[in-house]
């Protein structure tokens, strides 16, 4: 059994849904993404690469490493990655930023509709129902 179908052997073991997989031709690489990671495979090395998403938290991303490291082969952490609102591929120490970013926007625009909301029942210029 190679190392691509140990590691689809165990993502389904585990339940891990499989969102896509391929084979990079010209690297002899294969890449799964899965929930909250892409694995990249590479039967020649022995080789699996985990990159998880700049939101996955600790223990989910410990968890799922441990599931991988069950399959006997060199393991390596690769940078966090996450897509940005053009769809463009974030890794490393921006996609923290991104998440960073997009979590303060967040909370600023809930902020922004609450002293929206207060104002409108402070005064009387809401509809009269």
């Amino acid at each position: 059994m190679d190392l691509v179908e140990k590691v689809s052997g165990k993502l389904k073991q585990y339940g891990i849904k499989i969102y896509n997989s391929y084979k990079i031709e010209d690297e002899n690489e294969y890449v799964f993404y899965v929930e909250d990671m892409i694995l990249f495979v590479n039967n020649d090395k022995n080789f699996i690469g985990l990159c998880f998403q700049a939101v996955t938290k600790p223990d989910k991303a410990a968890k799922l490493t441990l599931i991988i490291n069950e399959i006997k082969c060199k393991l390596d952490i690769m940078d966090a990655f996450i897509y940005n609102t053009k769809n463009e591929f974030i890794t490393g120490e921006k996609a923290y930023q991104l998440v960073e970013w997009t979590y303060r926007k967040k909370i600023l625009d809930e902020y922004d509709k609450q002293l929206m909301y207060s104002d409108i029942l402070d005064t009387d210029n809401c509809c009269n129902c």
